[in-house]
């Protein structure tokens, strides 16, 4: 047995992934009789403690997850604070995201057969319509909505199982009162137009996610994403029709994918039922299949995980595992009525070590976060440093506004920004413009100094003027920083390439 640290009955004994927010770990649930379990460890980070919105997040990230039971969802099995630290217990499961497995894919050059791409669309599509069906302990509808369906956040297994996860930006029924003004969730890519619009939203968005997801699968190519940036026309479509890059795939399920793509809300499927069941149906030897296509195309990502899996089924690491950062601190700032109040805990912080930055190993496996949970934390990013800021040519582009602000012709120069007066009685105009923000893998975002959070970031409201942007990605070391010139009521987008 490790003497790792632990939480509860779980024993931490590798981590696997560290980013911003929280880090994951391949833990060991005990009991008595012997009884050992392999099992996932989410805990969030401890200087986040007093951020009572990522801390509500990633509550309702459990809270909700443990309301989920399906083989399409990942489970969520406990979740607690100790070591002023919270937690979340999770299943484990060996496998990929489907981005891994597009990755892989397009390494060997080989795409998904008919019975495969039907086989995970079911899957996945059965995941979100268990979600959008959930209903409250009271009998209340949660009315949910992932808002975030993308190949990173579904996850496929050795075992041939689909699995959806990572509901850290969920919507339920409560509303959306975690989310910021002006920031769009979620990434730009798969997103819906009313979602990106910032408009009301119901299932149906998630049908558009999960219809742009199926044709990444299946072309090896974004559905909207080009190599000058994101095309953010609500009235978008595929830049190239998918019965086009994938002549051989039946020409029904091809339609069926583009029409849960429809920019109109009325013209998509209904649910993610109907969108399931106007896919094939796979045929029975589908799971094994895709079982065996993960161990071929991703047998890198695989070993990872499965060596640490197999030391944790054991309980006995090959090395002493790093150890958390615990950081003591004091409660968060919300009050116990909204926050549940953190038990007392026996280890002292101030005994352990901080988190050693030389081992950044690579998350080569997926651990199938959880099941519908509000939180956005499964796929982790690395630790993050500061880098220097260095390419700063300019690359933006103007786009249309967002209703209601006017369209601005970007064909010929804009007004200056002191404009003239008729008559004494006139004003000058200075409705505040929009910023729309991306960046490639993606990056935190400041503006003129103030961060703004971490990029697909959309409709950002700021006041005409000259602005600075900065985009960072801490994993790559690159900065980027763009001085853009928003006049009022103008939408201005500017995307980079940190990689």
């Amino acid at each position: 047995m490790s003497d790792g640290l632990t939480f509860g009955r779980y024993q931490l004994l590798e981590r696997v992934a560290a980013g911003g927010m929280g880090e994951v770990w391949v833990g060991l649930q005990t009991g008595i009789g012997r009884f050992q379990r392999p099992v996932a460890v989410k805990l969030l980070l401890p200087h986040l403690i007093d951020d009572e919105r990522l801390v509500k997040m990633f509550l309702q990230e459990a809270r909700i997850g443990a309301q989920m039971t399906h083989a399409n969802v990942v489970q969520v099995y406990d979740v607690g604070f100790e070591h002023d630290r919270y937690f979340i217990v999770m299943e484990l499961v060996r496998g990929v995201s489907l981005s891994k497995l597009i990755a892989g894919l397009q390494g060997v050059e080989e795409k998904l057969s008919t019975d495969l791409l039907a086989f995970v669309g079911r899957g996945l599509c059965e995941g979100l319509h268990v979600a959008h069906e959930a209903r409250a302990p009271d009998g209340r509808p949660l009315s949910f909505v992932h808002r975030d369906v993308t190949p990173h956040n579904v996850l496929v297994s050795v075992d041939g199982a689909v699995k959806l996860t990572d509901f850290g930006i969920a919507r339920v029924a409560e509303g959306d009162r975690l989310s910021k003004p002006g920031v769009v969730l979620g990434k730009l890519g798969y997103l819906p137009p009313e979602q990106i619009l910032g408009q009301p939203i119901d299932a149906r968005a998630d049908v558009f996610a999960a219809g742009a997801t199926l044709f990444h699968l299946a072309a090896l190519t974004k559905p909207f994403d080009s190599n000058t940036g994101v095309t953010l026309d609500p009235m978008r479509l595929p830049l190239v029709p998918l019965r086009v890059l994938r002549p051989d795939l039946p020409r029904d399920f091809c339609e069926a994918i583009e029409q849960a793509m429809r920019p109109s809300v009325d013209e998509r499927f209904a649910s993610a039922r109907d969108f399931r069941n106007a896919m094939p149906v796979p045929t029975p030897e589908a799971p094994e299949q895709l079982g065996v296509l993960i161990r071929r195309v991703c047998a890198a990502a695989l070993f990872d995980l499965e060596a640490k899996t197999e030391r944790a089924g054991r309980g006995l690491p090959e090395t002493q595992p790093d150890r958390p950062s615990v950081q003591r601190k004091a409660p968060p700032p919300a009050e116990p009525s909204r926050l549940a109040p953190p038990p007392a805990t026996s280890l002292s912080a101030s005994s352990l070590p901080p988190l050693p930055k030389s081992r950044r190993g690579p998350i080569a496996l997926v651990l199938l976060a959880f099941a519908l949970g509000a939180g956005g934390f499964l796929l982790l990013r690395e630790e993050r440093r500061p880098a220097p800021v260095t390419d700063t040519t300019p690359e933006v582009n103007v786009l249309p506004p967002l209703e209601p602000l006017p369209a601005v012709d970007a064909s010929t120069p804009p007004p200056p920004l002191a404009l003239a007066v008729a008559d004494a009685g006139a004003t000058e105009d200075r409705s505040p413009g929009a910023l729309v923000l991306d960046a490639t893998p993606w990056a935190e975002v400041t503006v003129d100094g103030r961060r703004v959070g971490e990029t697909p970031l959309a409709n950002v409201s700021v006041p005409p003027g000259l602005h600075t942007l900065v985009f960072r990605n801490p994993e790559t070391g690159k900065s980027v920083r763009r001085v853009v010139t928003v006049y009022p009521g103008q939408r201005v987008s500017a995307k980079v390439d940190l990689r």
